[in-house]
């Protein structure tokens, strides 16, 4: 089931939930304020499931719903006053209150000021000359609403990789062909980047703003993770975690809902709409951001999309290539030239390069009788 349909039952029951609740783990921390900052209307839900886990670890008392939380309070404010006293008992972790709180009482400010944006239209209705400055009004609220938000693209192109930083301090490296868009200020809720190609995140901790990447309809959610997504037109799409914890989810269905943990990877056909989660070889993955092209038995016309990428040339093919020809390899910081030169000798093609153009030319194959 997807954490977003839970149910108060489902947070009571799911393992991570508790760990936040209970033992205030990292990890589970992280997620979960993630979540919650994604679906704030869950806050409710979250609170009464917490309530729940807290009274079951805790000796049977008979309180009212009012009276447990004014004790949660008071000692939410005392906490911090506290100094050098010896832990002799398990004590409940805090923060998980604070967080469902701060949502909660986030939640009741947008009803307020719903409700104070209708109470200010009907005055201004009734009131004989407010026609006018109501109009006056109508006009800056809708030229603010008009005001566009500022993208920022930025790209790499065949040939080229690089790295930048994000408004909050998030790291990204783009691979050849590959390009990212964001917003300029991250001013919102979200910080969410678009990625057409290959790129490596780092993600700055923000536990109250959630870092999302949508790449083809595929979303990955995160804060303070370390994650390559390679999401190139027409191929599969590859999510591959090295820390953290991340969530991975569809745009357009609930097919896909996954929550990853470091070593593991998604890879989706959003064609198909079909996915998997696998292991995959952490060398192998992140071997361009170390300079290193990985060839693992790929078939041949792969491993030249992937050369046209990676030098920003063209190659083009004479003859016919190999039925089930496949290559492997690894190249370090080598040049086009010396990759062209091994493969050519288990491939038996020859080539010629020529500025960005390059030919291979398969000769035909004779039968020696």
């Amino acid at each position: 089931m997807s954490v977003s349909n839970y149910s108060v039952e489902d947070f009571v029951l799911d393992p991570e939930f508790k760990k936040w609740v209970l033992d205030g783990d990292p990890d589970a921390k992280r997620f979960w304020e993630s979540f919650i900052a994604l679906h704030p209307h869950k806050a409710e839900e979250m609170d009464q499931a917490r309530t729940i886990l807290v009274s079951m670890n805790r000796p049977k008392i008979n309180w009212s719903q009012s009276e447990q939380d004014t004790f949660w309070k008071e000692i939410d404010q005392k906490i911090d006053k506290i100094k050098g006293v010896e832990e002799r008992k398990k004590v409940i972790s805090m923060d998980s209150w604070s967080s469902i709180q701060h949502f909660k009482q986030h939640q009741i400010q947008k009803r307020q000021k719903a409700n104070f944006r209708k109470i200010i239209f009907f005055l201004t209705i009734f009131i004989g000359i407010g026609g006018v400055y109501f109009f006056q009004l109508e006009n800056k609220v809708t030229k603010i609403a008009k005001t566009p938000i500022e993208y920022v693209i930025r790209e790499s192109p065949s040939g080229v990789k690089s790295t930048m930083s994000l408004p909050d301090g998030s790291k990204v490296m783009l691979n050849s062909g590959s390009s990212i868009r964001y917003e300029k200020f991250f001013s919102g809720d979200l910080r969410s980047v678009f990625l057409q190609g290959e790129a490596y995140f780092e993600v700055k901790k923000d536990s109250m703003r959630a870092f999302i990447v949508v790449a083809n309809g595929v979303k990955t959610n995160a804060i303070g993770t370390s994650f390559n997504i390679r999401a190139y037109d027409y191929e599969p799409i590859f999510v591959s975690l090295l820390s953290g914890i991340v969530e991975v989810n569809s745009e357009s269905d609930g097919t896909l809902n996954e929550r990853l943990a470091p070593g593991e990877g998604i890879v989706a056909e959003p064609s198909t709409q079909n996915w998997r989660k696998e292991k995959f070889d952490m060398d192998a993955v992140m071997a361009w951001t170390n300079k290193t092209i990985f060839f693992e038995e790929i078939p041949f016309l792969e491993s030249i999309e992937i050369l046209e990428k990676w030098f920003g040339v063209k190659i083009s093919i004479i003859g016919s290539v190999p039925k089930g020809l496949v290559v492997s390899g690894k190249f370090k910081d080598e040049t086009l030239q010396n990759i062209l030169e091994g493969l050519s000798y288990s491939s038996r093609f020859e080539y010629k390069i020529s500025n960005k153009e390059v030919k291979i030319n398969f000769k035909p194959q004779t039968n020696n009788l």
